[in-house]
């Protein structure tokens, strides 16, 4: 017999506040949901995506900002974001929550966060931007509390393998390697 693939679909905005959704990350048992617009939130589903569970991210909201990726390890989780229209304004581009509380925002990024990886477990993590004069790599050694610049160069998007080599892929098709 032939078997077919379905989506099990959620209509996400019928969520008060669920704003534009940016990213989407699952980790162990459960599905995580960054938003930007008119609100920056986090949305986790625990249960397949039949309900929703929204907690203010700390990341400011507006037309073009919110929380654009998020990164987990286990309930222990960061969120990285901006604003597109004030990429130049590097307050509230980080937060981190552990054991699936509050979200908190402590030091911010010197640019913009377009994504956001952990490397090896919950602890080391490297955030990335590239956009309009607010590019950059930095890397945390605390979960997100604290932050370092490491280079000027950032990318859209990124990712890490468990042995520490991350990968990542910017503007005008640059792409790069780190190795941890």
């Amino acid at each position: 017999p032939e078997q077919r693939l379905g989506w099990m679909t959620a209509h996400l905005s019928e969520l008060p506040g669920s704003g534009i959704v940016y990213c989407l990350t699952v980790s162990a048992d459960r599905a995580h949901i960054v938003t930007g617009g008119a609100a920056s939130r986090v949305l986790t589903s625990t249960d397949h995506g039949l309900t929703w569970t929204a907690r203010d991210s700390a990341l400011r909201a507006g037309d073009a900002a919110g929380a654009f990726a998020a990164s987990f390890t286990g309930r222990h989780g960061i969120v990285v974001g901006g604003d597109f229209d004030d990429p130049a304004n590097t307050r509230q581009t980080t937060a981190r929550s552990h054991a699936g509380g509050a979200w908190r925002s402590d030091e911010d990024l010197t640019h913009v966060g377009e994504d956001v990886a952990h490397v090896r477990g919950s602890r080391l993590a490297l955030a990335t931007g590239d956009y309009r004069g607010s590019e950059g790599t930095s890397l945390t050694r605390d979960g997100g509390k604290s932050w370092e610049r490491v280079t000027d160069q950032g990318f859209h998007t990124l990712d890490c393998t468990p042995g520490g080599t991350c990968w990542g892929a910017g503007s005008e098709g640059v792409a790069g390697t780190l190795r941890g």
